[in-house]
């Protein structure tokens, strides 16, 4: 249970942790397609 962080102690932090790692997943993503797209796979 300590390990755990409580969702009242900072929701904004937990929600931009959330989004960042929503943003890191999409802009890999992005960057795989790119290759792809350049190299005609």
């Amino acid at each position: 249970m300590t390990k755990e962080k409580p969702l009242w102690s900072s929701p904004q932090r937990l929600y931009s942790e959330y989004a960042e790692r929503q943003l890191h997943k999409r802009g890999r993503l992005r960057g795989i397609l790119a290759v792809h797209f350049i190299r005609g796979d």
